[in-house]
């Protein structure tokens, strides 16, 4: 003969004497340790995309800085080319004009 679903639960009696399921306290407990461990899982990963999304940030801004200089540093040397091309230009004339 085979034992109902409600037959084989374990029940204690409350300070009431009101019959209380003994394994939906440890279902529940389980599931509240359960939600607890799902907690701190979703804490950890969100703390490592927050670190990795600064991380992002911190070396967006490093690449820009360094764009930035590499910009000014082509002006420059533009600018010395120009300069150089003005000078050997003006030396020129002033050759052939002698």
């Amino acid at each position: 003969m085979s034992q109902s679903p409600a037959s084989s639960k374990l029940a204690a009696p409350t300070a009431n004497n009101v019959f209380m399921d003994i394994n939906s306290d440890c279902e529940a407990e389980q599931e509240a340790q359960d939600a607890e461990l799902i907690l701190q899982q979703a804490q950890v990963k969100l703390r490592l995309v927050n670190e990795a999304q600064e991380h992002c940030r911190e070396e967006w801004k490093r690449l820009e800085e360094e764009k930035t200089r590499l910009v000014l540093a082509m002006k420059l040397a533009v600018e010395q080319a120009v300069e150089l091309v003005m000078d050997r230009e003006w030396r020129i004339q002033l050759q052939v004009s002698l």
